[in-house]
């Protein structure tokens, strides 16, 4: 309790001044285990945190084709993505969530949630303009729409830490070109 009003709280637990056999000293060790019984977020956490690991080690993914053509360059295809990795993903105990927020008129976030059943969660997120994206060859919520869809498909791959095969949105190292 903050008795002197200053915002400091001093903390006193019983077994703080437990003695150090071999030294004589004040230990902290009962204190600190007492401090993690009091704190089991944090134990819980850390064992979430193992196990989503651990499972995410495990989890084998197959390779991802390119499996669609648009705007100049072979792409793997949300549905294509989602057929391949969605089985995987949830035997191994994990749930796919995405979020859609606008951060302001011109901007669409979108964020990919990969969440263990032990609790723990990466996430992986694109803020950008859906205009920018794709221009004017659309209605606006055509481009937001068309936005999400390629922002859930990065999303996705880059949470799961996989890519599709060779990466055409950039340059093409065999034309030279982009």
């Amino acid at each position: 309790m903050d008795e002197k009003g200053d915002g400091v709280v001093e903390v006193k637990e019983a077994g703080a001044e437990v003695l150090d056999g071999a030294k004589g000293s004040p230990s902290p060790v009962p204190v600190l285990v007492h401090m993690q019984e009091r704190c089991p977020v944090n134990v819980e956490a850390d064992k979430a945190r193992k196990a989503w690991l651990k499972a995410r080690a495990e989890l084998q993914l197959p390779s991802i084709p390119k499996d669609a053509r648009g705007h100049g360059y072979d792409y793997a295809s949300l549905s294509e993505v989602l057929s391949l990795v969605d089985r995987p993903v949830r035997e191994a105990g994990f749930v796919i969530r995405w979020t859609v927020w606008t951060p302001s008129a011109a901007l669409v976030g979108v964020r990919c949630t990969l969440t263990h059943v032990e609790g723990w969660y990466e996430r992986s997120e694109i803020i950008g303009s859906p205009e920018k994206l794709v221009g004017g060859r659309m209605n606006g919520i055509q481009q937001r729409g068309a936005f999400v869809t390629y922002a859930e498909r990065y999303t996705l791959l880059s949470v799961l830490g996989i890519c599709a095969d060779f990466d055409s949105d950039g340059a093409d190292p065999a034309r030279g070109s982009t």
